[in-house]
């Protein structure tokens, strides 16, 4: 899978299409081709002139990855509000992750992201996080595979994740006034099924250690626990 990453490029370095067109002779036609990254053949010319006038390596406009990714849903969950928000009245606020194939392994990635219908959690910081849990043998594969975590944000910038998420939050009534300057992805391996006692056990144990690493506030992650807690009480209650 090859990502071209000319539309973050023109971004970085305030750039519009007319400008890169004028300046290297490329037409306008193919470089909406790349930016939409649907172009299925690219001279070397375009290439170098693309490189020359952003004064780049090949390897800065072209990324590369074995493994292929692809987003597959994104989904809203109402969640109860957090200490992120303004104090409003409302008391409806919606999460939003992410789902992904990424070489035919689904991966479901929280995000740090909520909403309601006047205010967000990203508009002050614009800093977006992504966190997945995934069994360690199927991240094991990935990797053997040639798959690096950081690909997805090359390939979130390359279909406009952002404007994606604004999109189904619009849809929802939901707020969309932020902008995203900054967002990491972590995946965090858990052990494999084996003994079917103890696999909810370590699975409770995992997503601890995950909400512990996520950049939540106090008062978010003290929920977090809590509602982990219930859900395991509830379910020793059930045995």
């Amino acid at each position: 899978m090859i990502i071209c990453t000319l539309n973050k490029l023109m971004e970085e370095n305030d750039k519009t299409q007319s400008e890169v067109a004028n300046a290297t002779g490329i037409t306008r036609p193919t470089l909406l081709s790349l930016i939409r990254n649907d172009n299925q053949s690219i001279r070397y010319e375009t290439i170098n002139q693309l490189c020359n006038f952003f004064d780049i390596d090949m390897s800065e406009l072209l990324v590369y990855s074995p493994v292929d990714v692809k987003l597959k849903n994104i989904l809203l969950e109402e969640v109860p509000m957090t200490t992120k928000f303004e104090s409003t009245d409302e008391k409806t606020c919606f999460a939003v992750s992410l789902i992904y194939d990424i070489n035919g392994i689904e991966l479901e990635f929280d995000t740090n992201l909520g909403a309601t219908k006047t205010g967000n959690s990203l508009k002050n910081s614009g800093k977006f996080f992504f966190n997945s849990l995934i069994y360690e043998n199927e991240l094991k594969s990935l990797e053997t595979n040639g798959f690096k975590k950081d690909f997805v944000k090359t390939y979130n910038n390359s279909i406009n994740v952002e404007g994606l998420i604004k999109d189904k939050l619009e849809d929802a009534n939901l707020n969309t006034n932020f902008k995203i300057n900054h967002y990491e992805v972590e995946i965090q391996a858990i052990k494999n099924r084996g003994n079917e006692e103890n696999v909810f056990e370590d699975l409770v144990e995992e997503l601890k250690s995950l909400v512990e690493s996520i950049p939540f506030e106090d008062e978010e992650k003290k929920k977090m626990f809590k509602k982990i807690s219930d859900i395991k009480h509830i379910s020793n209650k059930g045995d």
